[in-house]
C-alpha cells in the first residue's frame, strides 16, 4: 500500500515539475513582460516546489508517528530502540538559536535574495525538520529527520544552481 502511494505521490512532482519546466522556458516575445512573467514564474515555482516538500513532510511524520505508535503498542523486543519522546538539551538550544538566527537574516534580506530566497528557506525547513525528529523522537527514527534534511538540502541546492545559471545565461 505504501508503495503505490509513494509512486503516484512521485508521479504527481513529476508532472507538477514538468508543467512548470513548461511555463519557465515559454514566454512572450515582449523583453519587459517577459522579464515580469519570468519572475512570477520563478516565483510560482518556488512556492509550489516549497509547498510540495512541506505537504510531503507532513505526510511523512504522520506516517513515521503512526508507526511508532503500532511499534509502542506491540510486544516486540526491538520496541523500544525507536520512539516517541520529548527531548531538549543544550544542543537543542543552540541549534534552534543557531537557526532562528539565519532565519531572522533571510527575513531581512528576503526581497533581495530572489529567486535564491526560497530555495534557502527550503534548505533553512530542512534544519527545522531535523531539529523536530531529535526533540520528539529517539533511535532510529530520527534518521528520518536526517533524510528530510539531505531531500531539502539537495533540493535547495540544485534551485540555486539551476538559477545562477539561468541568470548567468540570460
Amino acid at each position: 500500500m505504501e508503495k503505490e502511494q509513494t509512486q503516484k505521490l512521485t508521479a504527481a512532482c513529476c508532472v507538477i515539475f514538468f508543467y512548470l519546466d513548461h511555463l519557465i522556458l515559454y514566454e512572450s516575445s515582449n523583453e519587459r513582460e517577459m522579464s515580469m512573467n519570468h519572475k512570477k514564474n520563478l516565483q510560482k515555482f518556488n512556492w509550489i516546489v516549497f509547498g510540495l516538500l512541506i505537504i510531503i513532510s507532513l505526510f511523512v511524520i504522520s506516517e513515521a508517528f503512526e508507526e511508532l505508535k503500532q511499534l509502542a503498542e506491540s510486544d516486540q523486543a526491538d520496541s523500544a530502540q525507536s520512539r516517541r519522546a520529548f527531548r531538549w538539551d543544550s544542543a537543542h538550544t543552540t541549534f534552534g538559536l543557531v537557526l532562528l538566527f539565519f532565519t531572522v537574516l533571510l527575513t531581512i534580506g528576503w526581497k533581495r535574495l530572489f529567486p535564491f530566497n526560497v530555495p534557502i528557506a527550503i534548505i533553512l525547513y530542512g534544519f527545522y525538520y531535523e531539529l523536530f525528529f531529535m526533540t520528539y523522537t529517539v533511535g532510529w527514527v530520527g534518521l528520518i529527520g536526517t533524510l528530510g534534511l539531505a531531500i531539502c538540502g539537495v533540493t535547495g541546492i540544485l534551485l540555486i544552481i539551476s538559477y545562477a545559471l539561468y541568470l548567468f545565461f540570460r
